[in-house]
């Protein structure tokens, strides 16, 4: 049978109880972050679709022609995407140069129950 000296050392109670309560408050701080992070990886990956549907609005337009774009193409639309919708609207004005017309596209989704958006904006020529 063994027996404890007295000098020999333990932990007490109150050191115990304070080392568990160091470590749930950390594992919650991580937690937390952890849930942030999530968040922000989400939001991110919407503003890239954003951009990336304002950049296929664009490539249109360019592809088609400006003018050709004012006459017969779309100038607002709606696109699904993982559960988001996007809406978008193009505008097309002429500038004081001749055949030089700016063009934006404004696309907005709701997240988080706010609505965002972001707007693409250049100046495309006119001659075809």
């Amino acid at each position: 049978m063994m027996k404890l000296k007295h000098h020999e050392k333990s932990f007490t109670l109150i050191e115990t109880i304070a080392a568990a309560l160091l470590l749930s408050v950390s594992v919650v701080i991580l937690s937390g972050i952890s849930v942030h992070s999530l968040r922000a990886g989400s939001s991110m990956m919407h503003y890239e679709q954003a951009w990336d549907l304002a950049d296929r609005q664009l490539t249109m337009v360019d592809y088609m022609g400006v003018r050709q774009q004012i006459l017969d193409g779309p100038t607002e639309g709606v696109f699904e995407g993982d559960g988001v919708e996007f809406d978008w609207k193009l505008e097309v004005s002429e500038t004081t140069v001749d055949f030089l017309y700016d063009v934006k596209v404004t696309v907005g989704w709701v997240q988080q129950q706010r609505y965002r958006t972001i707007q693409a904006q250049t100046r495309l020529n006119g001659i075809e």
